[in-house]
């Protein structure tokens, strides 16, 4: 009875601690990296609401005006092998704000992950994507992930970049409004 009925738990591991990190952003703001917990669905909702409506369609590639419960519990509860979560967090630990989120799912076939990152807009152009982007690459590889893949609008021009920075073997497709980057590990 400690979780609502439509909550599952996706692992039973212990909270992975080593998979924190704190970073200083290129503003010297300092931040915490941390896995994502189911618990951080308010949170992640919180943050979707600070989108502008321009970033959530690049996000969703539609328009989206809020995420349910099980949304926000399917980017936060995850099994942390095939797929995994990470959120940038400010504040203390019993009052975490939650300003940037990033995730990955592998393609059982590829072994390839698709990436996706939300950002809140004041903490955008600090490096904060590039700071999760490394942390989702040193998970990914520990877990012999081969590399990531992102569809993108053609658009987003601060993804594509981010995306292109990778570390690995990058190819840029086009296909019309979406770009597809995949970055293939060395």
């Amino acid at each position: 009875g400690w979780l609502p009925a439509e909550q599952q738990l996706k692992h039973l591991h212990a909270y992975p601690v080593a998979d924190e990190r704190r970073v200083i952003l290129g503003d010297g703001q300092s931040l915490l990296l941390r896995p994502a917990l189911g618990t951080d669905d308010v949170s992640v909702r919180e943050l979707f609401h600070h989108l502008s409506e321009r970033d959530i369609y690049t996000r969703f590639f539609r328009k989206v005006k809020g995420l349910s419960h099980r949304d926000a519990q399917r980017l936060c509860n995850l099994n942390l092998e095939t797929e995994a979560a990470f959120v940038a967090v400010v504040g203390t630990r019993e009052h975490p704000q939650v300003v940037g989120h990033a995730c990955y799912f592998v393609d059982a076939a590829t072994r390839i992950a698709e990436t996706a990152f939300m950002v809140h807009p004041q903490w955008q152009g600090k490096g904060l994507g590039a700071a999760l982007q490394q942390c989702l690459l040193e998970h990914a590889r520990a877990r012999n992930v081969q590399g990531f893949m992102a569809e993108i609008l053609a658009a987003n021009e601060k993804m594509i970049r981010l995306a292109r920075a990778g570390a690995g073997d990058v190819s840029v497709v086009s296909e019309g409004s979406v770009v597809r980057v995949t970055t293939m590990f060395r």
